[in-house]
């Protein structure tokens, strides 16, 4: 608006001008008006100039501080802006300084979860070998009480064979007794026949048999004896295997109990470490996300007030160029005006020169 008041100022100057000089022609040519009317009009046009170059004066003034004060807040607006872009970008490193944080804490947090994993199989490795070196001691004790049976057994049935032998050799013993008894009673009976010889035989006949029956009393006796320990013994060594058995099936119970036991506990304790790395790391994924979010936001917010900055000096350049076109026309019609009016080209030459729109 004030660069079309100083061109409609510079019009009227230019008309005024125009008029003066017409009149001067005018009293050039006809010389009916006075001097004194002359320097009257003379000295009113120069006031009007005066006045119209003061206003031009003080119009360019105006916008010279008008832009001196566009020009600080543009300059106050690229500072804030700067100083947005390096906090943002501060935002950012401390952003990408924690993210690198977050990744080392978890990788050695993984190499933690290694080493305890690997303790946890080291010792179940050991409760193993040493229930296996357990199992192998009570095996060889077993088998050193087998063994030690086996020789009982064993001198057992020496023992055994040893009286049965014996009993072989008295049996022996008897009979060839018996066969010299025989002999000696069949002599006496050649030898007398008289009823004395008779109560001899029949005396040596009574011993004889109480003899055998003495000895087949023994040998019954004995291989009674005999069966009865042979019978104990089937049954002490029934009841030692049955025995035997039960504990080595307790052991194996007990053995089996404890494996389970040491299995369930390590896999309980592997499950709650699984599922506590779990919710590590998914607590980590899940603050990564929202730190990768966060960023992916900031820097959106930063492009849209970037865009929108440039969208803005983009529309107030339009404005400025719009503007400039709309005095530049408002100034050509001006001349055009002058021109038809009639006004000489001096008089136009300073609105031609003049700069519209600031630029």
């Amino acid at each position: 608006m004030d660069d079309v008041k100083h061109m409609n100022q510079m019009i009227l100057y230019s008309k005024c001008v125009t008029i003066r000089d017409a009149q001067i022609e005018e009293k050039r040519n006809m010389m009916i008006e006075s001097e004194e009317e002359s320097r009257r009009l003379d000295l009113m046009m120069e006031i009007e100039r005066l006045k119209a170059i003061e206003n031009y004066e003080l119009a360019e003034a105006q916008r010279a501080e008008e832009r001196k004060r566009g020009a600080a807040v543009l300059a106050q607006q690229i500072e804030m802006r700067e100083g947005e872009r390096v906090r943002e970008e501060e935002l950012r490193a401390r952003e990408r300084e924690h993210m690198l944080r977050e990744v080392e804490r978890l990788k050695e947090e993984e190499r933690k979860q290694q080493v305890r994993k690997k303790l946890v199989a080291d010792t179940m490795m050991e409760e193993v070998a040493v229930a296996n070196a357990e199992q192998i001691k009570r095996k060889e004790v077993m088998k050193e009480r087998e063994k030690a049976e086996d020789a009982r057994i064993l001198d057992y049935i020496r023992q055994r064979d040893k009286r049965q032998q014996e009993l072989a050799m008295e049996k022996e013993r008897i009979a060839k007794e018996k066969e010299l008894e025989t002999a000696r009673l069949r002599a006496q009976q050649e030898k007398a026949a008289d009823k004395q010889a008779e109560e001899d035989e029949l005396r040596a006949r009574r011993y004889q048999e109480a003899k055998e029956r003495e000895w087949r009393s023994k040998e019954l006796e004995a291989k009674d004896k005999e069966a009865a320990i042979m019978k104990d013994l089937a049954v002490a060594r029934e009841a030692q295997k049955a025995a035997k058995i039960r504990q080595l099936a307790d052991v194996a119970r007990v053995e089996q109990l404890e494996f389970q036991r040491v299995i369930e506990a390590s896999r309980e304790k592997e499950n709650s470490e699984r599922q506590q790395a779990e919710a590590q790391v998914e607590a980590s994924m899940q603050y990564k996300e929202e730190l990768l979010a966060q960023v992916a936001a900031n820097e959106q917010r930063r492009l849209r007030e970037q865009q929108e900055k440039l969208e803005e000096g983009r529309r107030i350049l339009d404005d400025a160029a719009r503007e400039k076109a709309r005095l530049q026309a408002i100034k050509e019609k001006k001349l055009k005006e002058l021109e038809r009016a009639g006004v000489p080209a001096k008089y136009r030459a300073e609105l031609e020169k003049k700069k519209v729109g600031g630029w």
